[in-house]
């Protein structure tokens, strides 16, 4: 434990010295994405194809009624199963947890969002 408090000061200490924020990355594959946030990855046991948006695997399998823009751009007769990566209620969702977040973490102000 002693070790952690001395861990925990000095990262409080750099906090202090960058009232701005500081960033910080991790690299990461995409299996370890996929399990960090438990979406995508194989269809057989994932609901959701997708890391990062709500298609559900039962979706992925109905064509559209109508072509995408791009399948009618290029022509193409055969089935169109391409979907928006995200839709209003997704984003809804976000910006709701964004909201949660800062309530929890006010430092998270200063940081970039862009809304559209």
């Amino acid at each position: 434990m002693l070790y952690l408090s001395q861990f925990f000061r000095e990262v409080n200490d750099f906090e202090l010295m960058y009232p701005m924020g500081i960033r910080v990355e991790q690299g990461a594959d995409m299996c370890s994405l996929q399990k960090t946030v438990c979406r995508g990855g194989a269809m057989k046991n994932k609901k959701f194809a997708c890391y990062c948006c709500d298609i559900h695997r039962d979706d992925l399998i109905i064509p559209n009624n109508v072509p995408c823009t791009d399948c009618t751009r290029l022509s193409l007769t055969n089935h169109c199963y391409h979907r928006a990566v995200c839709n209003d209620n997704w984003r809804a969702w976000l910006e709701k947890e964004r909201a949660l977040l800062v309530e929890s973490y006010p430092h998270l102000l200063l940081m970039p969002f862009e809304q559209r």
